[in-house]
Formats: C-alpha cells, sequence, structure tokens
C-alpha cells in the first residue's frame, strides 16, 4: 500500500526537510540507504521510488520547485537472475 510505504520509509527519513531543500545528493544517499542497508524487497524499493517520482513531478509541475532532484539520482539496477533450465535427460 503506497500510504504505509509513505509514512513508514519515506517520511522517517526525508520528512524533516522542506521540498525545496531536497537535492540530489540528500536523495542519492537515501536511495543508497533503501539498496544496501534497508531490509526492503526490491519490489518495495522500486514502490518507493516511484511514490517520490510521482510527488516530486507534481511538485516540479506546480512551480514548487525548479526541476526535479530525483532526475540526478542514480536509482538501483535490477539483477537479472540466471534463468535455470530443467534437462529431461
Amino acid at each position: 500500500n503506497q500510504l504505509s510505504l509513505f509514512h513508514y520509509h519515506i517520511k522517517p527519513f526525508l520528512g524533516t526537510y522542506k521540498l525545496q531543500e531536497l537535492n540530489p545528493i540528500i536523495l542519492q544517499r537515501y536511495v543508497n540507504y533503501l539498496t544496501k542497508d534497508s531490509q526492503l524487497q526490491v519490489s518495495s524499493i522500486k514502490k518507493v521510488i516511484a511514490i517520490l517520482k510521482v510527488a516530486l513531478k507534481k511538485a516540479k509541475k506546480l512551480s514548487l520547485i525548479k526541476e526535479n532532484p530525483l532526475d540526478n539520482v542514480d536509482l538501483p539496477k535490477e539483477e537479472k537472475k540466471e534463468m535455470r533450465v530443467w534437462d529431461l535427460h
């Protein structure tokens, strides 16, 4: 649920910042934390980042921020798992 992801995984880490204070450095640290130190699964991390993207895109559209700081953040790449093929012989 998006609301619970916001309350438990976004607000505690970014809630102390004003919207205009968010910058690529702060968001990069947050994304790094999510990918390396949090207990979240990859799918949940993607959802958290998607929520942030939508919120920051809307803030830019409403002229609350000049640019979306998340655009300059390196996002995690999903590791492709090796496909296992069964041999019937």
